[in-house]
């Protein structure tokens, strides 16, 4: 249930209420579940987004990387878990870059939308996107 209130703050922009329940919910994932379960992934990468939400990106980027190492170990590198993760390792190391986190905020939910989806949709997608011959 904090997850899903989490997620309510975090839609409402109170990224600090939000990363607050993240980190409870992962601290009673990590208490509950083996150390590399998707679920546990999923919780860091919540409190990645809380940290980089809140200008925290060298934070986030760090727990970034940890749910990456995590996903790509449960799931493998194919999966569309880890393709939404890289993504938003990539949008934190461009703020970073450019030592503006205005720019996560910016592109913030992009990557998010892989979530879920299937690779053979994801194809699909594309496809429709671009049809042959054209």
């Amino acid at each position: 249930m904090g997850v899903a209130i989490g997620r309510a703050y975090a839609a409402l922009g109170r990224f600090q209420p939000a990363g607050r329940l993240y980190s409870l919910a992962l601290e009673q994932r990590r208490a509950g579940l083996p150390p590399h379960h998707p679920e546990v992934a999923a919780a860091v990468e919540l409190v990645a987004r809380s940290h980089a939400a809140q200008g925290r990106l060298e934070e986030g980027l760090l727990m970034g990387e940890e749910a990456l190492s995590m996903r790509e170990r449960a799931l493998g590198p194919r999966h569309t878990d880890v393709a939404a993760n890289l993504a938003l390792i990539a949008r934190m190391r461009i703020s970073l870059e450019h030592e503006d986190p205005m720019i996560y905020n910016l592109v913030r939910g992009r990557g998010d939308r892989l979530r879920g989806q299937r690779p053979g949709r994801l194809r699909n997608r594309g496809a429709q996107a671009h049809p042959r011959g054209s």
